[in-house]
């Protein structure tokens, strides 16, 4: 199991070549767990972790205990990729959804000026996923966050969903 994957959250959406854990049987679900209790896998044992569309469902407290749980798992420098909603986004606003989401989100474990927290991360990219035609105007968005989240500017461009790319930090 030296290049273990798992996708959390997977839903019956799973990545090809991991191994997918959700609260409910889907089909390619390989584990129904909860996982606000815990990733049942072994310290340093994940070279890859896929989140996409899981943060948003889970109360702060549940978020913040998974995050160290994907650190906890996770070996040395493995790859996290999480995908969530952006909160200008329609689709951020679902009845399932508990938590909201920015270009700093997660900063609190990849940025200790912001957090007297243990560093668990490092950032390998940010990005923005606007709905077409406007996608173009991501790297400029990217580039002055600040601008784009102040402003009108992320309501007449919507970003449907922020990818985060960190490299986990022993």
């Amino acid at each position: 199991m030296d290049s273990l994957k798992i996708d959390i959250g997977c839903g019956p959406y799973k990545k090809k070549g991991f191994l997918g854990f959700d609260i409910e049987k889907f089909d390619g679900v390989d584990r129904v767990v909860d996982l606000t209790k815990g990733i049942p896998l072994k310290n340093n044992t994940v070279a890859e972790v896929y989140a996409s569309h899981f943060f948003e469902h889970l109360y702060f407290e549940d978020f913040e205990f998974i995050i160290k749980e994907i650190h906890r798992v996770c070996k040395k420098d493995a790859k996290v990729t999480v995908r969530v909603p952006h909160f200008s986004s329609f689709g951020a606003y679902h009845e399932h959804h508990r938590l909201f989401f920015r270009y700093m989100s997660f900063r609190d474990y990849y940025d200790l000026k912001y957090s007297n927290k243990k560093e668990l991360f490092k950032v390998v990219s940010k990005k923005y996923h606007l709905q077409k035609p406007f996608s173009f105007l991501a790297p400029l968005f990217q580039r002055y966050w600040e601008i784009y989240e102040k402003t009108i500017l992320k309501y007449l461009f919507p970003c449907f969903e922020l990818e985060f790319n960190f490299k986990v930090l022993k």
